[in-house]
C-alpha cells in the first residue's frame, strides 16, 4: 500500500467511542459509565419487546399499581453491573426496581430508570426509554437517556452542554454528536405541552386545573402524552416541545434524569415549590426559560397543595 492509500485509509477510520465523547468534552469516567449503562440496558430490554406474556412476566407494584416486567429487571441488572462496579462501588445508587444501595455518607447518588414507559412497552408501543444520571451534592453532574426506538442517545454533563448521538439497532453509537437546545417558542398558543398521561385522585385535580388555566390564556394548546416521562423530557431538550409537566408518577427517576439534560440544553426546571427539582420534588415544570417563567405562577398555584402521585 502506498503512502496516499495509507493516508486515505487512516482518514476513513471511524473515531472510537472515547474519542466521540472527548470531542464534546464529556469523556470522564462518569459519562462513559452512564452512557454505556443506558445503551446496554436498552439493548437488554429490546430483547423483550413484543414478547409473550409468559416471557414478560408483568406484575403490578403495591401502592401505585405501576407495572414491572422481566424487561425492567434485565435492563436494571445490566445497568447496575456497570455503575456499581469496582470503580463506583462506594457511591449511592437509587434504582427504580431494587431501591437504594451504597454508603449513606457518599455525596454522589446515581438514579436509574431501567425502562420508563413500561405500560407502553407491554402493549408493543415504541416510546419507552432508559435513563441514568448521577447527582453530586444534589446537583446534576452527568445524565444519559437512551431512546432505543428512536435510535438516539442524549448525554449531558454539568457545564458541558447537551448532545444527541445517533445509534444503530443494537444501540451502538454510529456517528458524531450534535448539540441540542430547547425551543425558542415565545408563546404557548399553538405550542406543544407534554404531560404524564396518567392520573390518580391526587394528581388529576391540579393537572386539569392547570390545563384549564392554560387554555383560557392561550385559546389553543396541544397537550400530548407519549407514555414515558423521560422520553418527553428528551423531546423538550431536543426542542420538539415547549413545556413538560410531570406529577412524579415513577418517583425521582422520572424527575431527575431529564433535569440536567434540559438545563444543559438551555432550559429551565422548577418543582411545586418553585425550586430546582430534587429527589423529594412532587411535580415539575420543564421547558424553555421564557415559557417556564410565564407559566410559573400558574403552575405553583395549581400544585401548591400537591402531596404526590400515589
Amino acid at each position: 500500500m502506498n503512502l496516499d492509500a495509507m493516508t486515505e485509509t487512516l482518514q476513513q477510520k471511524e473515531p472510537s467511542l472515547v474519542e466521540r465523547f472527548r470531542e464534546i468534552g464529556l469523556a470522564d469516567q462518569f459519562m462513559l459509565a452512564a452512557q454505556g449503562a443506558a445503551r446496554l440496558g436498552a439493548r437488554e430490554l429490546m430483547k423483550f419487546h413484543g414478547a409473550s406474556p409468559e416471557k414478560l412476566q408483568t406484575e403490578f407494584k403495591v401502592g401505585d399499581m405501576t407495572p414491572v416486567t422481566a424487561a425492567d429487571l434485565a435492563s436494571e441488572e445490566r445497568i447496575l453491573a456497570i455503575i456499581t462496579s469496582r470503580l463506583f462501588s462506594p457511591d449511592q445508587v437509587h434504582a427504580e426496581e431494587s431501591g437504594k444501595r451504597g454508603q449513606e455518607e457518599q455525596t454522589m447518588m446515581w438514579f436509574v430508570d431501567p425502562l420508563d414507559g413500561t405500560r407502553s412497552f407491554t402493549r408493543e408501543q415504541t416510546a419507552s426509554t432508559v435513563g441514568v444520571c448521577m447527582y453530586e451534592n444534589s446537583e446534576g453532574h452527568t445524565a444519559a437517556i437512551c431512546r432505543p426506538f428512536q435510535r438516539e442517545l442524549l448525554a449531558a454533563g454539568k457545564g458541558k452542554g447537551a448532545f444527541v448521538f445517533p445509534l444503530d439497532d443494537n444501540q451502538k453509537i454510529i456517528g458524531p454528536a450534535k448539540r441540542i437546545h430547547v425551543s425558542d417558542t415565545k408563546s404557548l398558543s399553538g405550542g406543544i405541552f407534554y404531560w404524564d398521561g396518567v392520573g390518580t385522585g391526587k394528581s388529576s385535580g391540579p393537572t386539569l386545573k392547570l390545563f384549564e388555566k392554560i387554555i383560557a390564556k392561550t385559546g389553543k394548546t396541544d397537550f400530548r402524552a407519549l407514555g414515558t416521562n423521560i422520553g418527553e423530557q428528551a423531546e423538550i431538550a431536543l426542542g420538539h416541545g415547549d413545556l413538560k409537566l410531570t406529577t412524579g408518577v415513577g418517583g425521582p427517576y422520572d424527575i431527575l434524569v431529564g433535569r440536567l439534560i434540559i438545563e444543559e440544553a438551555g432550559g429551565t426546571c422548577i418543582d411545586e415549590k418553585g425550586l430546582p427539582p430534587n429527589p423529594d420534588s412532587k411535580a415539575v415544570l420543564y421547558g424553555n426559560p421564557k415559557l417556564v417563567e410565564e407559566y410559573k405562577d400558574m403552575f405553583l398555584e395549581c400544585f401548591k397543595d400537591y402531596q404526590g402521585f400515589a
